[in-house]
């Protein structure tokens, strides 16, 4: 009789169950580490999410910013310019109305200078 052929002894049934047992443990500390790890997946997932949620909130904030500042830069300009179309309408009236106008078209360029020079937002 070779090896294989010879019928198993209690011993050798003893040692397969000992080895199932150990491969069944095995499985179900593998399966504990599978579930931890989709746990922290989905957590890693989710702050993932909030701080994409958080940069498009900031992002969408900053271009309201740079468009506000936009605009105010253009309502300064327009104020000059405004100032000098007004003077020329009212040409025919008094002195007094041209300096008046003039004194806007300077007053309109002095804050333009003054807010290039210390980099401040324009105030509305």
């Amino acid at each position: 009789m070779t090896p294989e052929q010879q019928p198993a002894t209690k011993q050798d049934v003893q040692e397969v169950r000992q080895g199932i047992t150990e491969v069944r443990r095995e499985i179900t500390e593998v399966r504990q580490e599978v579930t931890e790890v989709r746990q922290e997946m989905k957590a890693v997932e989710s702050r993932l999410r909030q701080e994409i949620a958080d940069s498009a909130a900031h992002v969408i904030e900053a271009m309201r910013d740079m468009q506000s500042e936009m605009l105010r830069g253009i309502e300064a300009f327009a104020r000059g310019n405004f100032a000098r179309l007004h003077t020329l309408d009212r040409r025919t009236t008094t002195s007094e109305g041209i300096i008046q106008d003039t004194n806007e078209r300077i007053t309109a360029l002095e804050e333009r200078v003054l807010m290039l020079e210390v980099r401040r937002p324009p105030q509305p």
